[in-house]
């Protein structure tokens, strides 16, 4: 059986052992909310934390309670309802990598797989409708209810409000951007390999990278970061995920940079044994962390795809 409150108490069945995990708010901890470990697609109709994830990409949260997990490696989407089960609400997709959700409640997916032509839909209810193709990497919805894509190193408009256009997005290693994400007021973070671009208004100005710094606690900009598979904010803090180094970090208002989650060490991809286990966030590994998104009850779900699960942190 699995009781799910809030995200906040979860009860998973093990065998015939029942073990009760509580997690109080104020703690920095990361608990299983979907995945049973197993690389499969198992368990519509039954509760998250015991079924199957072959491999999330990305995850999204709704007013309403619902999180979409893009499960890349199986070609769907699955949603989990407020009460903690779940249901497959597409599938046969071409590796969907990145989600969001309008303030209709309307679903943007963005499927691409390696190299091949992207392609952009939205569903909404029943209907799922293709808006855009071409070298699509990511998907974000604004305060505005502006709906940006990321085609190659250039941010393109697609639907609500307009104004925000981004050309040439590169730093000096000729790198490009691979994820974005909206504040509630209007920036548009941008993550790339090795840095994160902010965009207010027309301005662009890096935000963090480009330095050689490595340690868990450090300045934005003298920080070495590796390739930035997603970002959100988090009570209006970016968070974001160094899918090189398997770490969720922080970046706050004064600049500094800390480590917040996952303990740097990925293990064997493959490796049954290389979830470290709910706990302490600094102890958890995170395999190939590679979608992140804020609750509106506070607090961040993680898509690991190496680990097979949707994780929930909480500062």
């Amino acid at each position: 059986t699995l009781k799910v409150n809030g995200f906040y108490n979860l009860w998973v069945k093990s065998g015939e052992l029942v073990a009760s995990m509580s997690i109080a708010a104020g703690t920095q901890t990361i608990m299983t909310v979907m995945g049973n470990g197993q690389a499969n697609d198992d368990g519509d109709g039954g509760p998250a934390a015991v079924a199957g994830l072959d491999g999330p990409t990305a995850v999204a949260a709704a007013g309403d309670g619902t999180i979409y997990v893009a499960d890349g490696a199986a070609g769907k989407i699955r949603a989990i309802d407020p009460a903690g089960l779940v249901r497959t609400i597409r599938d046969r997709l071409n590796f969907p990598r990145s989600l969001a959700v309008a303030p209709d409640g309307s679903l943007y997916v963005v499927e691409r797989r390696g190299s091949e032509l992207g392609k952009l839909s939205r569903l909404s209810g029943n209907t799922f409708e293709q808006l855009a193709t071409g070298s699509l990497k990511a998907v974000a919805v604004g305060p505005a209810g502006q709906v940006v894509a990321l085609e190659g190193n250039e941010i393109r408009h697609i639907a609500g409000p307009a104004g925000l256009l981004v050309e040439g997005l590169t730093n000096a290693r000729g790198l490009g951007a691979i994820s974005l994400a909206f504040a509630e007021n209007g920036q548009l973070l941008i993550g790339g390999s090795g840095l994160i671009w902010s965009v207010i208004g027309k301005e662009i100005s890096v935000l963090a990278g480009s330095g050689t710094e490595r340690s868990p606690k450090t300045t934005a900009l003298a920080a070495q970061l590796g390739t930035i598979t997603a970002i959100a904010f988090n009570a209006g803090i970016p968070y974001f995920l160094d899918g090189t180094a398997g770490l969720l970090r922080r970046i706050d208002t004064d600049g500094t940079l800390t480590t917040v989650a996952g303990n740097g060490y990925r293990g064997s991809y493959g490796s049954e044994a290389r979830f470290s286990g709910n706990g302490l966030a600094l102890g958890v590994s995170l395999q190939s962390p590679l979608g992140l998104c804020a609750l509106p009850a506070g607090g961040l779900l993680i898509a690991d795809r190496g680990n097979h699960r949707l994780l929930r942190y909480l500062p």
